[in-house]
Formats: C-alpha cells, structure tokens, sequence
C-alpha cells in the first residue's frame, strides 16, 4: 500500500510553513517463504540410509535476508551428510542449521543424507524457520518414514576333512539372507593359506576376484531374501599339514554372522589308505559233506594201511 505522512506547526509571533513537511511511502509486500519436505525411501531397514530433501521457495516479491531452517532429526537417527546446495551455509552437524544472509526470489534445496534407527518404528521429521522482514511457512516441512527389521546374512563354509598333498580342495560358502529387506553393500573376503595354489572362485549372484596374495573379495550391491553359494578351490600344500580357511563378511544394512564361516582340512602324505570293506566269507562244508569226505579219504587209505602191517608181521 501507501503511506502519506504530514505535519503541522505553529509559533506566537511568527508563521510556520508546512506545506514541504509531507512524505509518501509505498509499502510492498514481504517475502513469502515456503519449505516442503520429501524422505525417500519411505519403507527403509533399520540401519539403512535416508535421504531428506529441503525444497525452500521465496515466492516474493522481495528478496530475503537472514534465513534459518532448522532441522532437528528424530532420535535415533545419524546424520551422515549435509548439502546446502551452494545457497545455504550448513554444518554437518545435529541440530543441522542451515543459513542464507539473502534469499532472492526462487526455489532451492537443502540435501540430508542420515542413517536410520536401529530398531523398527515409526518416524517423523519436521523442521521449523525464521527470516528477517518476511513470513515462513513450514507447513508442509514434514516427513513419515517407516523403519523395518534389519535383515540378518549368515555365512557358512564347508569343505573336506582331508586331501592328500597337492590335491584339489574344494569349499563351498553358502550365503544367507533373511528379513523383510534386501540386504546392501555386501562384502565377502576370503584370505587363503599360504602354501594354496591355483586358486579359483565363482558365483551366480556376487561378483568375486582373487588377486595375487591370494585374497578373494566377493561383493554385491543389493542382496534380497533368500540363498546364495560362492564356489572355491585351490591345490593343496604339498608338504602335510592342516589348512584353515576363514572369511568375514559386511554390509552396509542390517546384521552378518560369519562365525560358521570356516573350514579345517588336513593334508595326508602318501597315497591314501585302502578302501575297507566287508570280510570275504569263507567257504564251508556242510555235516554231510564232511562226513562223505571222511568215507572217501578212509578209502583210500585204508589198503595202505593193511600192507603197511604185513610188511611189519614178516
């Protein structure tokens, strides 16, 4: 609008002229500031990463000065990174605080990047903000995000109780995950003994190498419910001994156990021992056949034995 502003004056003896004491102002609306929030996801597991996003508007019709927008994040929630989009002044820190000195009319970001709650719920995020000479609206400056069960990755290795020296050992890891979430950032590494030889490794769902120390990495970026197997093998030492192979595992959401993933086999010298077996039944005579088998040796001895006496009489 506009504003006149006048004055009058006055004196005993004298005359005062006030027809210059008069002013106008045109009086202009104050800027109108607007700040929406958006979460994404809006289902994420506990541990997993939240994104936050800002959207400040100055709808004018003047610039801002001296803007704040505050965001205190729900408890439980870690503040990973924040950007201020190259407008905004914003400490990586909790409260996170973000300042402008001056607004001009638009639209801008404030970027927050935080890891979720360990545990399940609900949780909401709101923020508040002030500004010199205008108004803020932070209505619509507020989120909803559901946090889900962590999902738990178990990793087994298993393998054989011996070989013989400079045999092929062949292990297997199976990898499994449960929970409602898939499961991110997944990192499998398998150091092999020294003294192995021509390694090898393989998987259908994780992307494995094995560089020359003979350390196997096997990684995935999203890892969704279910079973999975690495396939490993190297030769064996060529001296006896025992080879103890182990591996651990992380990831970015929810739990890993690797503490069945290990595997103990011993290196045999020489050639390994024969298979046994059930004995071999002897064969034996029945009561008739040995006493048919009497009759027929008594047979033939008996003449023998009758010219053996009469020589022995003469």
């Amino acid at each position: 609008g506009t504003i006149e502003n006048v004055c009058v004056g006055s004196a005993p003896i004298a005359g005062v002229d006030a027809s210059a004491c008069r002013v106008t102002t045109i009086v202009t609306e104050a800027a109108q500031i607007r700040v929406a929030k958006s979460a994404t996801p809006a289902t994420v597991p506990a541990g997993g990463t939240i994104t936050y996003t800002l959207a400040v508007i100055n709808d004018g019709p003047s610039s801002a000065t001296d803007v704040s927008i505050t965001d205190t994040l729900p408890a439980g929630v870690t503040l990973i990174s924040v950007d201020g989009g190259g407008t905004f002044t914003c400490p990586a820190v909790a409260p996170v605080v973000c300042t402008a000195a001056s607004l001009p009319v638009g639209s801008y970001a404030i970027t927050i990047v935080a890891r979720a709650p360990a545990q399940p719920g609900t949780i909401e995020n709101v923020c508040v903000g002030t500004a010199d000479l205008a108004s803020v609206d932070v209505s619509a400056c507020r989120t909803t995000t559901i946090v889900t069960e962590a999902p738990a990755l178990v990793a087994v290795k298993s393998g054989p109780a011996s070989v013989m020296v400079g045999d092929r050992i062949d292990w297997t890891i199976r990898v499994t995950v449960a929970g409602n979430e898939p499961i991110s950032d997944v990192l499998l590494i398998d150091s092999l003994q020294e003294g192995l030889t021509d390694a090898e490794v393989s998987s259908e769902s994780l992307t494995c190498s094995i560089n020359e120390a003979m350390r196997i990495a096997c990684e995935a970026k999203s890892l969704p419910v279910g079973e999975y197997e690495i396939a490993v093998s190297a030769n064996a030492p060529k001296t006896p001994g025992f080879v103890l192979n182990l591996c651990v595992v992380t990831a970015l959401t929810g739990t890993t156990d690797d503490s069945e993933c290990r595997a103990e086999t011993g290196v045999l010298r020489g050639e390994p021992p024969p298979t046994t077996g059930p004995a071999t039944p002897v064969p034996t005579l029945s009561v008739w056949a040995l006493l048919m088998l009497s009759i027929l040796l008594l047979a033939i001895a008996g003449p023998s034995v009758v010219r053996s006496k009469q020589r022995k009489s003469q």
